[in-house]
């Protein structure tokens, strides 16, 4: 067999990711691609993980990731002719974000609004839930990397669990850019802490890709089904179709990723008294009043419990 390496580096970044394309690689051939810190993703094999020869990796800490092609097989002058792929970009995740920043004692975060609260200083039934439920979402779109929040959610047959993920429509829509979906799962740090990682090193358990099952606009939703299996004790959160829109003062309950950082928690209840917005009218939308804690950039998407 052989092994063949090529590293990418991209001076400043706090975290990247290589896009390949054109990837047809042998089936006794795996891929991989690593930091020299030794944090590692793969096998990605064949046509990649969507089949299609064409995928963003999963995403290294550092400016410099390794990509590793290994083949063990027994006849690699054939083999190695089968093999072709091609790194189109490289993404570059800067650490401009958390930069210079001074942490102040109202917020959680040093880069989050004053009002956002550590979801780990809250216990309570339908928090706890979303906590083993809820994932940070960050994806590549264009030239930018975006991120959102969103959450397991159960599929009606009890026989079955399928993962699927349900966010916002105006977070994401498409399956060929949900196909380079990275989900952050238990991402938080203990309460009282105000050591949270830079926004462009999230951690907890992460998956890697997902596909569009329904999206609509109405209702700003998108139900995403997840290519890899979420962490074991992950729970997949219930629902019904009771509408809550015009029960004024509802209790809810969110767990949210704000500005890339840990779950954070607020809740508040339905104000049937709020203003409604142009297009959006109450019923299809939820209008609220947020009673502790708050959300920013990032909130969105994530599930309200009543």
């Amino acid at each position: 067999g052989f092994v063949w390496a090529m590293a990418l580096e991209s001076s400043g970044a706090g975290a990247i990711r290589a896009h390949l394309g054109n990837l047809h690689i042998p089936d006794d051939s795996e891929l991989y691609f690593y930091s020299p810190e030794g944090q590692a993703f793969g096998p990605y094999t064949g046509r990649g993980p969507n089949g299609d020869g064409d995928f963003w990796s999963n995403s290294v800490f550092g400016s410099k990731g390794i990509l590793q092609l290994r083949y063990f097989g027994g006849n690699p002058s054939e083999d190695l002719r089968k093999t072709s792929f091609m790194i189109s970009e490289v993404g570059h995740i800067s650490p401009k974000f958390s930069q210079g920043l001074t942490a102040v004692t109202e917020s959680f975060c040093s880069f989050n609004v004053p009002c956002i609260q550590n979801a780990s200083c809250t216990s309570n039934t339908q928090a706890n839930a979303m906590k083993t439920s809820v994932a940070l979402m960050q994806w590549i779109q264009g030239q930018f990397i975006y991120t959102c929040t969103g959450s397991l959610i159960a599929d009606s047959d009890t026989g079955t669990q399928i993962p699927y993920f349900m966010t916002a429509n105006h977070c994401l829509s498409s399956s060929s850019v949900a196909a380079n979906l990275e989900t952050y799962f238990g991402f938080s740090i203990s309460c009282g802490s105000t050591n949270c990682p830079a926004q462009t090193n999230p951690g907890g358990t992460q998956r890697l890709g997902a596909t569009v099952k329904a999206t609509g606009t109405g209702g700003d939703f998108t139900l995403l089904q997840l290519s890899q299996t979420p962490p074991g004790g992950s729970t997949f959160l219930g629902w019904n179709n009771s509408p809550i829109a015009n029960t004024n003062n509802a209790a809810l309950y969110r767990v949210s990723h704000p500005a890339w950082a840990p779950q954070a928690y607020s809740d508040g209840h339905v104000d049937t008294g709020a203003p409604t917005c142009t297009g959006w009218p109450r019923g299809e939308r939820i209008y609220s009043r947020t009673t502790t804690g708050g959300t920013q950039g990032g909130s969105s998407g994530s599930p309200e419990e009543e």
